[in-house]
């Protein structure tokens, strides 16, 4: 039955295009068989490269699982993809390997298959990647463009927010990578387009240097796109500039690398005057006005013009290939048919020879001939150990790169066992919002039991409220809280996972009681938006250290 399961897979690789999917689900059928019926002392040749054959094929089973469409025919096929890209991609030690398994470097498999990934995709395997494994910067990079086209197709600016916080923890960590992705010049022009697409129009002046020339992120290509897409008779306005800039990048850089974005239409108005992005400009801090103004004003400018790759000119295209001099390279492995490269790896395998030794009896004289015709055959087919080694990308951090940035976030050393840190998510994001809102009722209630706020803040956020529950108490006053209802709105969480940004919106009703005098009693029923700055420790866990009312 292993040698049937076998021949058929040697079918499947005959196709054309081969069948690279049906050609695994059958040698798994065969390893399965071979395992569990105590075959393996009979054919330990077989069983070994079979298991081989597997190791050098999956990564790209993988990869055209994640290519069948997003539909829910494909949905299980697509699901077993994601699961298989995260054992190869998180099946590896402290700072990653060289290589997974036919031919890929870790970074050439991840980015292939974020290529075959939606934005939402992405954005989950980021997420819910083991605390062990160190991003990659180019991992990061990725992600940060995802939360970009996420926040697009959705229509939700707090992702803007977490592709922004990406960016700058690239700028801290600056890692030192022979590519440009995490230069902190390059990334100026990521942080600026992200603080337009928020609605803060000098932030994005500042990071291209607009109004600097001294500034050390100034590109000269950049600004002069900007300028010759501006109206610059009225007033020196540059905001039709920097919103054709925006609409080429997205067009050119972002949406290209996620399924769901790519090749999508886009219209700036459609965007800025949707009513999710303007509540929520209306909320960020030191915001307001300003942002929805500026809103609306291009949401004025987009509202009749459809960005397509098509109206980018050729000026802005030669000066996005200067600041992103890897798009033609690492888009390529999207153009290119998985199909194509097994076919043409087929006419240059040459068999490999196999002993009629595999099994050890000479009972089964006819069955050893059968065996190695078969295994012969197969290994002419498919190359058990001489598949393609596709040209991939260099690894960019070495074991020792990897080793000195976690110990510059507070890492442990390298022979240490990596700290296990609780991923910071929605779910504990609210319980820990929870905790502090239960601990505050103590703290300032009846009890002033205010040692009990070490046990959820730290920092300047433990210092503040340490001092208000002791005045509180001094004049003899408690609070009462009743909490209604927490939504966490956005979690961010910082390269080393060890920080968090948490925006949250909380339902409370407060009732403040004077005991000696009963005139200042006070009570309150608000819904207000607020963020916690949220650290971790070895001995305390996740703790809030700072926190500010964005919107009441």
């Amino acid at each position: 039955m292993a040698l049937a399961y076998v021949d058929l897979s040697r079918d499947a690789m005959a196709a054309s295009p081969p069948d690279v999917i049906h050609c695994c689900e059958v040698l798994e059928r065969a390893l399965k068989l071979l395992q569990e019926d105590g075959a393996s002392n009979l054919a330990p040749d077989l069983l070994s490269q079979i298991d081989e054959t597997l190791e050098e094929i999956t990564p790209r089973c993988v990869l055209e699982l994640l290519a069948l469409p997003i539909d829910e025919k494909h949905n299980n096929k697509r699901q077993e993809g994601l699961q298989g890209a995260r054992n190869i991609l998180w099946s590896v030690g402290r700072g990653g390997i060289a290589t997974v398994g036919g031919g890929f470097s870790r970074e050439a498999f991840m980015n292939e298959a974020f290529l075959r990934m939606t934005s939402a995709e992405q954005m989950d395997f980021f997420s819910k990647t083991p605390n062990s494994i160190p991003p990659e910067w180019f991992e990061i990079y990725s992600v940060a463009l995802a939360n970009i086209a996420q926040a697009i197709a959705s229509k939700r600016p707090q992702f803007i927010m977490m592709a922004d916080d990406l960016f700058e923890q690239l700028q801290k960590f600056n890692i030192g990578s022979q590519y440009p992705y995490e230069n902190e010049m390059d990334l100026a022009l990521e942080r600026a387009l992200c603080s337009l697409l928020v609605g803060d129009i000098s932030n994005c002046r500042m990071w291209l240097g607009i109004d600097n020339e001294s500034w050390p992120y100034r590109d000269p290509k950049i600004i002069e796109f900007v300028v010759n897409n501006s109206s610059i008779d009225e007033e020196n306005d540059l905001l039709p500039g920097l919103c054709k800039l925006l609409e080429s990048w997205l067009v050119s850089e972002v949406f290209p690398r996620s399924r769901d974005t790519r090749g999508m239409q886009f219209r700036l108005g459609d965007y800025y005057d949707d009513p999710k992005v303007l509540s929520y400009l209306e909320r960020m801090e030191g915001g307001g006005a300003s942002h929805l103004a500026a809103a609306a004003a291009i949401a004025k400018l987009g509202a009749q013009a459809t960005a397509v790759l098509g109206t980018v000119t050729s000026s802005a295209l030669q000066a996005f290939s200067n600041v992103f001099p890897l798009i033609e390279q690492l888009d390529r492995s999207d153009k290119e048919n998985p199909s194509d490269d097994l076919e043409k790896s087929l006419e240059k395998l040459a068999p490999q020879h196999v002993t009629g030794d595999v099994i050890n009896d000479s009972r089964n004289a006819a069955l050893k001939i059968i065996s190695a015709g078969a295994l012969f055959a197969l290994f002419a087919v498919i190359g058990l150990k001489c598949l393609p080694r596709k040209k991939s990308l260099p690894a960019i951090r070495s074991e020792h790169g990897s080793v000195a940035v976690a110990e510059s976030v507070g890492g442990p050393a390298a022979d240490e066992e990596p700290l296990e840190i609780p991923r910071m998510d929605a779910k504990l994001a609210e319980d820990i919002v929870r905790k502090w809102q239960s601990i505050k009722s103590k703290a300032l209630g009846p009890e002033h039991s205010a040692v009990v706020l070490q046990e959820v803040l730290d920092g300047n956020m433990l210092k503040v409220w340490t001092d208000r529950a002791t005045e509180i108490a001094r004049h003899g006053w408690f609070w009462e809280y009743t909490l209604s209802d927490v939504t966490i709105d956005s979690v961010t969480v910082s390269v080393d996972g060890r920080r968090a940004t948490v925006e949250a919106t909380i339902e409370e009703v407060g009732q403040l009681t004077d005991v000696a005098d009963p005139k200042n009693n006070d009570s309150y029923d608000t819904k207000y938006t607020t963020r916690y700055e949220m650290a971790y420790s070895k001995s305390g866990g996740w703790r809030i250290t700072e926190g500010a009312v964005l919107k009441s």
